[in-house]
Formats: structure tokens, C-alpha cells, sequence
């Protein structure tokens, strides 16, 4: 299975949820992007890069977080955060965001932004 199947995610202790996750890029191979628990994602990089801002953002907080109690997990593509929430239009940027919040669930996206500007 090649390295596009599977994600990894940054987790401080034993929380269930992770800090940050490492996820492939769906245009680019060999690109992936940094996804934070807000489901907001970072720019394309590679792989070693990825995981270094990963850790710098969780480092930094907030809470500012140990170093020493952060580690790295390797799950299959989607299970980590409970599915992938981003998709990417053809140029990889994300084009829409669905944050499971409570049951007022809503979908970002950019056509909406405009939609509600005019």
C-alpha cells in the first residue's frame, strides 16, 4: 500500500483526538498538507516537512504542549479525525469544509461566500 493511503496524526499523551494530522494531497503526489482540529489545512509540502510543522504548531499551543509527550500514529487514510472533511479542487486547494460540530453542521465553501457577498 503506497504511502497516499494512510495519514498520520500528532497526539499529545493518551488524548483521543490528535493535535494535527498529516494527510496526502489528492492533485499532488508526494505533497501533503498539515490539517489542525479546526479542519483547517496548510500548505502543500513534503512529507519530512509536513510532520515538522505539525509539531511546530502543536508545540506552540494554545496550550503550549511537551514536547516529550507528543508522538506520531499511522492509520488508514480518513479513520484518524473520522473521515477526510476536505475536498480539493483541481489546482489541490481545499474548496470546502464540514465541521461536525453538533447537529447545526454546515458547509463552507467558496461559491457560498460569493452566494452571500451578492
Amino acid at each position: 500500500m503506497s504511502d497516499r493511503a494512510f495519514q498520520y496524526s500528532l497526539r499529545y499523551g493518551s488524548a483521543k483526538n490528535p493535535v494535527a494530522e498529516v494527510i496526502p494531497d489528492k492533485t499532488w503526489p508526494g505533497m501533503w498538507r498539515v490539517r489542525t482540529p479546526d479542519r483547517s489545512l496548510s500548505d502543500m509540502a513534503n512529507l519530512s516537512r509536513a510532520k515538522d510543522a505539525a509539531l511546530a504548531i502543536a508545540e506552540r499551543g494554545p496550550p503550549a504542549k511537551d514536547a516529550k509527550l507528543l508522538r506520531w500514529e499511522m492509520a488508514p487514510l480518513g479513520e484518524a479525525l473520522g473521515g477526510s472533511l476536505v475536498s480539493q479542487n483541481a489546482k489541490g486547494a481545499p474548496t470546502h469544509v464540514t465541521a461536525p460540530t453538533n447537529d447545526t453542521t454546515k458547509i463552507y465553501s467558496k461559491e457560498h461566500d460569493e452566494r452571500q457577498r451578492n
